[in-house]
């Protein structure tokens, strides 16, 4: 009884921080909070392995009470995350974690066949890096040099 009432207080916390944190941050993709409001990955950097994260959250929240600006903010979300789509370098193996929580909730909830052909655009990217020789699924892109994007020697 006792975890009910502390998640049912919690649950009644968040939708009442919500909304204002959905006009706080329209247009945005939210990372990390710098002096009490979140940054834009959106400018920094569209492919960072978290930017699903807040759109999920948006989906759930929409999920759990249907308000329109939930799901508004997170189709807006899902049409910034299409440019990680078109960028070889920026489709590696945390795209599971931008478009399951982002494009695949959203077709489930809505049935949007956009939403389903994300989701599947990411799914075949994430299979076509498992290598059935060593198997693994290969985390990053080779920039040519035998290097990750960022500098990293590959070893696979």
């Amino acid at each position: 009884m006792e975890q009910q009432l502390w998640a049912a207080a919690v649950a009644d916390k968040i939708k009442r921080k919500y909304p204002e944190i959905v006009k706080r941050n329209r247009g945005k993709v939210p990372y990390t909070a710098i002096d009490g409001r979140f940054d834009d990955q959106a400018v920094q950097n569209i492919s960072w392995w978290t930017n699903g994260f807040y759109g999920g959250m948006l989906w759930q929240l929409y999920q759990a009470d249907g308000r329109t600006e939930y799901r508004e903010a997170a189709e807006a979300l899902e049409d910034q995350l299409d440019a990680v789509l078109m960028d070889y370098n920026g489709m590696d193996h945390d795209s599971g974690f931008r478009f399951l929580l982002t494009a695949v909730a959203d077709f489930r909830l809505t049935g949007k066949e956009k939403a389903k052909n994300r989701g599947l655009l990411a799914a075949a990217n994430l299979a076509g890096r498992f290598n059935p020789r060593g198997n693994f699924i290969r985390a990053w892109n080779d920039n040519g040099e035998g290097k990750t994007p960022d500098g990293q020697l590959l070893t696979a």
